[in-house]
């Protein structure tokens, strides 16, 4: 069997033997995402000193509860690591599935499995891994729709209507310029606080280089503006931005409490909390992007 499914079917296999156990944390989450959605209103690093101290002590209430679930989300962390290992493409599997009618039902029914986990555990995948899943909701969804026919309207409570594949985003490198109006709705999920960001750039980033029509500073906004399809991207972005004399906070040493800020300032809810070490690798294509900031 393709190495891809084996672990897509491992991956949903694993999600179902999880279920029990998520469900013992159903208020958990709920408390979770309320303190969440209090600190989205707040800002980290350039509010009031009221606001910063009401921001560091819900983050603080937080800690408390993530400590009982550390287990449960490095288990699941590493499984979806599993499943991106092989980098997971709904093309690969919808062209092996073509071949195989029994094979083709057998992966319709993990998706309805997969499906039922997403239905039964909302508030776990609303604050953990909620980018994660919705990546692999869109590819489901594609390889789904290819072998049954139709939609079915199975990913309604997840996806919103029309959504553009990650294949397809894909495709466009990364960058907005290269989406077409009908896709950029779908696309653009979110809005970075540009006002806030811009108060962390030292000079050099606000300094014109003789002959350039954009600042440093100018060109770090557009690429946070891009959207990635990988969600660990976002991750090491704000690594190369923490470690960098070009940007000025007020975390050091701490880069947990950066990651978080990072993510309200560029828009994400519930991202990952990523430890240093697992984003010790730079890539290549990120080392050229943000060269300016290392």
């Amino acid at each position: 069997m393709n190495t891809m499914i084996v672990r897509l079917f491992n991956f949903i296999d694993f999600l179902e033997s999880s279920k029990s156990q998520v469900a013992e944390y159903r208020e958990l989450f709920s408390k979770l995402l309320e303190l969440q959605e209090e600190q989205n209103k707040l800002s980290p690093t350039n509010g009031s000193n009221t606001e910063k101290r009401s921001w560091k002590t819900k983050q603080e209430e937080k800690d408390r509860l993530l400590f009982d679930v550390k287990p449960l989300y490095n288990d699941f962390l590493a499984a979806f690591e599993s499943l991106d290992a092989v980098k997971f493409d709904a093309e690969v599997i919808k062209n092996v599935l073509v071949e195989n009618i029994e094979l083709e039902n057998e992966t319709l029914t993990y998706i309805q499995k997969y499906i039922n986990f997403r239905k039964e555990t909302k508030t776990f995948t609303k604050f953990y891994f909620s980018m994660n899943f919705n990546e692999l909701d869109k590819e489901l969804k594609e390889i789904y729709i290819a072998s049954n026919g139709k939609d079915d309207g199975l990913f309604d409570d997840f996806l919103p209507p029309q959504t553009v594949s990650i294949a397809s985003v894909s495709e466009q490198t990364h960058s907005q310029a290269n989406i077409t109006p009908q896709q950029s709705e779908s696309v653009k999920t979110r809005a970075i606080n540009e006002r806030e960001i811009r108060k962390l750039f030292t000079a050099k980033l606000n300094k014109k280089a003789e002959g350039q029509t954009l600042a440093l500073g100018d060109k770090l906004i557009n690429s946070l503006k891009s959207d990635r399809t990988k969600t660990k991207e976002y991750a090491r972005i704000a690594r190369i931005m923490f470690e960098s004399k070009s940007i000025s906070h007020e975390y050091t040493g701490n880069f947990r409490g950066w990651l978080c800020a990072f993510y309200s300032l560029i828009g994400i809810e519930n991202g990952h909390d990523y430890r240093m070490a697992e984003l010790k690798e730079t890539k290549k294509h990120l080392i050229d992007e943000f060269h300016y900031l290392m």
